[in-house]
């Protein structure tokens, strides 16, 4: 049994090994000497009385994993060329790919080789996607090229406990990782270079993601600028989960977009506060069961709930569904088809005529199908506009 677990290990280390000679091109080692580095990791593996088929460590409070705890070691075996795991508490998990002192001899394939070793065994490990520990990710001055900085950041859309991220110079590819995350709140971009392909990157990201509340953007020439004012205002413009977004050029506020980020960010607390009304009972009109429908699926209106009636977010998403089905219940009404809710009634000599006829039950499986804006109503109009316009 052991011999076999041996060799299902040496089969992963032989599989990968030939993964990163075939499609990285910045590796100069061949798939053998990639292989002799990975064999390297059985000794702290048998140290630790663990194997890359089990899962992150990291499942109680308080307690790193222990590939982060034995980072020291980690760093000295993986790449005595610049790359590590930077000091990091048990919540914090730092990446750097450059070393934090100067090195006197600098060896590029070296230093790749050992820059994806430690994302392998990251990604083997499951360290980021089933750590329940880890609150926040840093990775920083990173030399990354998008086939191995995947084997970490694909863990980002499944891990349901990670807040914040900062990320520093890397592929602008590796942010579709955030997309469909659930949990990442927090997004730290200071360090990035603006690019089109990276402004467009975000921008597709903000269309998809619910989740989050605020990013920080340092821009450092105008030409960045440009590209935040003409393609990440279209994915913020889309997005009704953003509360804030920080935006600096240089040491200064950048003003250039200011006001179209001021509009839209408006735009999102206002129906953020109309939606949380009609989850509260407080307002039961058009307007907030609109704002209401928009957010439902956002994680921002889970959180205003949570803080507003101290509940779990668990009960907080039973309030949601509560208003849920008040709106598919009510829908007719809300869109003022009819001045009640509408009832079943018989018609003179037995008859039921025209919406009257259906069942409640029918009612409510046709309203969970429409959208209020898809109902025009005359001389009524949304009281938010679905696209905002750059104008």
């Amino acid at each position: 049994m052991q011999v076999a677990a041996e060799e299902a290990i040496d089969d992963t280390l032989w599989r990968y090994s030939q993964q990163l000679y075939n499609k990285v091109p910045d590796f100069f080692l061949n798939s053998e000497d990639i292989y002799c580095r990975f064999r390297s990791l059985r000794a702290i593996y048998d140290n630790v009385n663990s194997s890359l088929s089990d899962p992150c460590t990291g499942g109680r409070p308080g307690i790193a994993c222990w590939a982060i705890r034995e980072r020291l070691r980690l760093n000295t075996l993986l790449n005595p060329y610049g790359a590590e795991l930077a000091h990091v508490t048990p919540n914090v998990f730092c990446f750097r790919t450059l070393p934090s002192s100067a090195v006197a001899v600098f060896s590029k394939e070296f230093h790749l080789t050992g820059v994806y070793l430690v994302l392998w065994l990251l990604s083997e490990h499951r360290c980021i996607t089933t750590n329940s520990t880890l609150l926040k990710i840093r990775l920083e001055d990173n030399l990354f090229t998008t086939t191995g900085a995947h084997s970490l950041l694909d863990g980002l859309e499944f891990n349901a406990v990670v807040a914040e991220v900062r990320l520093g110079s890397i592929e602008a590819i590796l942010l579709g990782g955030l997309a469909l995350n659930k949990t990442i709140t927090r997004l730290n971009l200071d360090e990035w270079e603006f690019e089109a392909f990276a402004a467009e990157v975000l921008a597709e990201m903000l269309t998809r993601n619910r989740a989050l509340h605020h990013i920080s953007i340092r821009l450092r020439t105008r030409t960045e600028a440009w590209f935040i004012r003409s393609s990440l205002m279209r994915g913020i413009a889309s997005n009704f989960s953003l509360l804030t977004l920080e935006l600096q050029y240089g040491q200064e506020r950048c003003s250039v977009v200011v006001c179209e980020v001021l509009h839209v960010l408006r735009r999102n607390e206002l129906m953020l506060n109309r939606a949380v009304d009609f989850v509260a009972n407080r307002n039961g009109g058009w307007t907030a069961a609109f704002a209401f429908q928009t957010l439902e699926k956002c994680y921002s209106l889970v959180d205003k709930l949570v803080g507003l009636y101290g509940c779990t977010s668990g009960e907080a998403r039973n309030r949601i569904d509560v208003a849920v089905l008040f709106v598919h219940t009510q829908f007719f009404q809300l869109v003022t088809v009819s001045r009640g809710p509408l009832m079943c009634l018989d018609a003179p000599r037995g008859q039921r005529t025209q919406i009257d006829a259906l069942p409640p039950e029918c009612l409510s499986a046709i309203a969970s199908f429409l959208n209020l804006e898809d109902v025009f109503v005359q001389e009524r109009r949304l009281p938010f506009p679905l696209q905002f316009s750059l104008a």
